[in-house]
């Protein structure tokens, strides 16, 4: 019995990746972490794909979550750097 059988019948890819966050919680709880946001992201990009009322940002700033407190600005454009690679990154391209 998973805590996410209602999101099985509409959302089934949904429903596997919380599924297995929670199978995982207290086996190895960082990788139930990495499926709970890959769950989360999923969920996000399905509304912005079926809701023409929301426009998808083109990118989300590292301010918008709150790192330029607590880290210097060098390491954030550092990293949104690799970020950015790697969503633009394809093992089919050379």
């Amino acid at each position: 019995m998973s805590n996410f059988n209602f999101l099985l019948a509409d959302f089934p890819e949904l429903y596997a990746d919380a599924v297995e966050a929670e199978q995982l919680t207290l086996l190895s709880p960082k990788a139930a972490a990495i499926f709970c946001r890959s769950t989360l992201e999923n969920a996000i990009n399905w509304l912005y794909d079926h809701d023409p009322k929301l426009n998808r940002p083109s990118l989300i700033e590292p301010s918008f979550l709150g790192f330029n407190t607590f880290v210097p600005s060098a390491p954030i454009a550092k990293g949104t750097s690799i970020y950015l690679n790697a969503l633009v990154w394809s093992p089919n391209t050379t």
